[in-house]
């Protein structure tokens, strides 16, 4: 699995979640983290692997069953590690980088044509409005957990959606696991309505 988002976006903190999961399940887990420039809303993307037996983090390109994308252009930025095995989770909430901001020539694409370059190699593309469930669920900031929910309900993971669910409560701060619950479900039923929808279109 490849998460790519930038900072302030809790990338870090769904890497976290993940992780103490898989180490529940008894599977091993493997992870590597690369960051951009070091400030808020810089790049971050992780490469996490997970089996019974697990040799280096790097994920190959062409090699993630998923790619969990926090942002849209860093999702198109991981398109890479893609191909038709892939299943692409993005949120679609547009973060412009500093860089934009530095030069005149910088162009941040369309949601559109971002989606529609993940459809020519990815066999699977979701984009949801999370950091907007999030704000129902009571704070943006919990847009990781709608995105969490939401994988939970549309990947085939080796680790069971209720361990997820747990890891959560136990990363996030007591005072926030009801926000983050309610964005969890929120998520997990979006995603089920997406595939009803998916199905009916096919």
């Amino acid at each position: 699995m490849v998460i790519a988002g930038v900072g302030g976006q809790g990338t870090i903190l769904t890497n976290a979640v993940l992780g103490r999961a898989v180490a529940r399940s008894g599977l091993e887990v493997v992870t590597a983290e690369t960051h951009g420039m070091a400030q808020r809303y810089g790049r971050i993307t992780i490469h996490l692997r997970i089996g019974p037996e697990v040799h280096g983090a790097l994920i190959p390109s062409g090699g993630a069953d998923v790619l969990l994308g926090l942002e849209p252009l860093e999702t198109l930025r991981s398109i890479e590690c893609c191909s038709q095995r892939t299943l692409v989770l993005m949120n679609r909430q547009v973060v412009r980088p500093p860089s934009l901001a530095l030069s005149w020539r910088a162009h941040y694409p369309s949601l559109e044509e971002i989606e529609r370059r993940l459809q020519q190699v990815a066999g699977t593309v979701l984009s949801l409005e999370a950091h907007e469930l999030a704000r129902q669920a009571g704070t943006i900031l919990a847009t990781n957990a709608v995105m969490l929910g939401a994988l939970c309900a549309t990947a085939e993971l080796p680790i069971p959606a209720e361990l997820i669910r747990q890891a959560l409560f136990e990363v996030v701060p007591a005072k926030a696991q009801e926000i983050n619950r309610d964005a969890f479900e929120m998520g997990r039923a979006w995603a089920h309505l997406a595939q009803k929808s998916s199905c009916h279109q096919s």
